[in-house]
């Protein structure tokens, strides 16, 4: 089967791809070794539209802020619950608060000049803004957001296999050759034959790079994250992190579409298919978010 595109990985990334080349008059092929698209790291997040990505001069920190401002179109045409919040970064102590105008002066030249309002928020400020949470003082920054993932994963799927993308799932891509006008992709499934390939295999995409002879390696980190029951805050909220701590990805105390909270997630070193969570996992969770709020209620 011949096909001008075909995109490795049916994650959000690779049906979004899928989504804009169905806009067009272009014969596409998604294919996954899972069995339902976004089965990989796409199911395994907060489901969190940033703002702040740094390193701030990076291509990451460019397609962060971009993409942040194309989710309220794609939300309301695909029928996506998505929710428009800001994120706090909260001073504990006297030596952060007096940090504040200088991260308030960065955040603000890199991203006030993109349309996102950052503000300095005093103790009273923060108490009104969240009544729950303990601090001296914040910087907040608008135009955060949280979507439900799992709600965007489906409709994007939708929407792709109904507009004539072809998926192939519980299908891994085995070989590759390169010829002079296509690509021939032998899988696990059979021979596809396309003119384009778009690698967006997640954990696995150094594998299908090295059909290509493109070798690269990945480290793999563990996220985990802890799941409350209600809100415990109104907003994204973090400890403001002078000094960043390699044991988390940053994390924050997130509230999300379905009235729950995540505390999360904090980073270790593990294999790509290690999805277990020990008691060092939850209790770095607890000593870096814990003191944040005033009421913790909420059950676990």
């Amino acid at each position: 089967m011949s096909y001008d595109v075909a995109i490795i990985g049916s994650g959000v990334v690779g049906l979004f791809i899928a989504y804009e080349l169905a806009h067009y008059k272009v014969k596409v092929l998604v294919i996954d070794r899972e069995v339902e698209p976004g089965f990989g790291v796409s199911k395994g997040h907060a489901g969190v539209i940033h703002v702040v990505q740094p390193p701030f001069n990076s291509l990451r920190s460019k397609l962060a802020v971009d993409g942040n401002k194309l989710y309220d179109g794609i939300a309301r045409r695909l029928h996506v619950r998505i929710r428009r919040l800001s994120a706090l970064l909260v001073a504990r102590n006297p030596i952060q608060l007096i940090a504040l105008p200088a991260v308030w002066l960065i955040l603000n030249r890199v991203y006030g000049k993109r349309g996102f309002r950052v503000r300095i928020l005093g103790p009273r400020g923060l108490r009104r803004s969240e009544p729950n949470v303990n601090g001296l003082g914040a910087v907040e920054v608008e135009g955060y957001g949280v979507i439900n993932s799992f709600e965007l994963v489906s409709q994007l799927y939708n929407f792709c296999r109904l507009n004539g993308v072809d998926f192939a799932l519980s299908t891994e891509v085995t070989g590759a050759k390169v010829l002079e006008d296509e690509v021939v992709l032998v899988t696990s499934k059979g021979v596809y034959r396309t003119r384009y390939v778009i690698n967006a295999a997640g954990l696995y995409s150094a594998d299908v790079a090295r059909l290509f002879g493109d070798e690269y390696r990945l480290g793999f980190g563990k996220g985990a994250m802890l799941v409350f029951w209600g809100e415990q805050t109104r907003n994204i909220v973090a400890p403001l992190q002078l000094i960043p701590n390699p044991k988390t990805k940053g994390g924050a105390i997130i509230p999300t579409v379905f009235g729950t909270t995540i505390w999360g997630p904090s980073l270790s070193i593990g294999d790509r298919g290690d999805r277990s969570v020990n008691e060092d996992d939850v209790g770095v969770l607890i000593r870096k978010f814990s003191g944040l709020l005033r009421n913790r209620a909420s059950r676990q």
